[in-house]
């Protein structure tokens, strides 16, 4: 196997993450969206769209089609939701990307700052840098739940699958939650902080992360 370059992309900005719908696309650490384009093409305004400049950090993204994607982030105490919907090379980014921002009771903030937001649908998981976890309700989804304690350190990253919710953590550990329930199923444990984590698309059993030792862990796990 050899690898072989077929196109270059010059971006202006460090990219935080990387993603495809009908072409590639990429959230750059200041919040910025950006349509990568050859170094042979021109870089316009319409390949940009600086909604979340310096405002928001995205923390998540879930595809929800091979045309459209979900972008998830968080700013002070406020969650932020974008949709992403790309119907091809033509598409200005400006208008293709719409955003709204999901905010707190007094009584529902969180203590300490958010670390890790995911969604699933309508359903919001939190983390927070004490290791709290904290979730919408149904049916009334704007109302939350007490935060609750999953881990001994910051959640570094969340994933919702059809049944269950995904923690990874700086206490170096993984840990499976019953969605329903809430109740925990299992852990991994990692040589460092988890600092990365995926779940497969096709195989919601099957996980990859990666953590602060530079180890890339393959996980699996049956209910």
């Amino acid at each position: 196997m050899s690898l072989i370059k077929t196109t270059s992309y010059k971006v202006k900005e460090p990219v935080l993450h990387l993603l495809y719908t009908t072409q590639l696309v990429c959230v750059t650490t200041p919040g910025n969206l950006h349509y990568l384009v050859a170094e042979d093409e021109e870089d316009d305004w319409s390949t940009w769209n600086h909604l979340w400049n310096q405002k928001v950090r995205v923390r998540d993204c879930v595809h929800n089609d091979p045309k459209s994607l979900w972008l998830i982030g968080e700013s002070d105490d406020k969650v932020h939701v974008g949709f992403l919907f790309d119907m091809g090379l033509k598409t200005d980014l400006h208008s293709s990307f719409s955003a709204l921002t999901i905010t707190f009771e007094e009584d529902e903030k969180p203590g300490s700052p958010i670390t890790a937001v995911s969604m699933d649908k309508d359903f919001v998981v939190c983390g927070d840098m004490d290791g709290n976890m904290w979730f919408n309700q149904q049916p009334n989804i704007s109302s939350w739940s007490k935060r609750k304690p999953a881990h001994t350190d910051g959640i570094s990253r969340l994933k919702i699958t059809p049944s269950t919710i995904i923690s990874a953590s700086y206490d170096h550990t993984v840990k499976v939650w019953d969605r329903n329930t809430k109740k925990q199923l299992g852990m991994f444990v990692c040589g460092g902080p988890v600092l990365l984590l995926q779940v497969n698309p096709r195989n919601p059993g099957e996980l990859a992360c990666a953590d602060g030792q530079g180890k890339l862990f393959l996980l699996s796990w049956k209910e």
